[in-house]
């Protein structure tokens, strides 16, 4: 009984944040849903940075620097189109070219990677915005 109203309390509590505009992300430790704000954006089919995205990062080097955070744990992920080792190997080469980014750029965090290929989607649905929301690598400091 209590696993079911904990589900259900979390499931409004995803349906509440999509319908404000607020990004989620699941823990996958546990399986609650949290706010997420840092994250990285991908081209299809890419690993590269954009200029953009070495704008965030820069701004992300700075908090982390500032914050003094210890751990830093980057999820990549691909969108659904393609197969799944093909999508797990360009999400694990997206938070590699993340992770080398912030060790290069001075954060003395510890920095873990993790490929999630399409299995775990940072947004729901199947069009180009979903898909283009998917090609992303999130940061989350601890």
């Amino acid at each position: 009984m209590l696993k079911k109203i904990f589900i259900l309390i979390s499931s409004m509590f995803l349906l509440n944040a999509c319908q404000n505009g607020v990004a989620v992300r699941r823990d996958y430790s546990n399986g609650v849903w949290l706010a997420k704000e840092d994250k990285i954006f991908f081209a299809t089919d890419s690993a590269k940075l954009s200029i953009h995205a070495i704008h965030q990062l820069k701004t992300y080097v700075e908090k982390y620097k500032k914050e003094s955070v210890a751990t830093i744990t980057i999820y990549g992920h691909a969108a659904e189109r393609g197969k799944h080792h093909y999508n797990l190997n360009l999400s694990q080469e997206r938070a590699k070219v993340v992770m080398h980014y912030l060790h290069h750029h001075g954060v003395k965090a510890r920095l873990n990677i993790v490929a999630q290929g399409a299995k775990f989607t940072t947004h729901f649905g199947k069009g180009k915005y979903s898909l283009s929301q998917n090609r992303v690598a999130e940061l989350v400091a601890n």
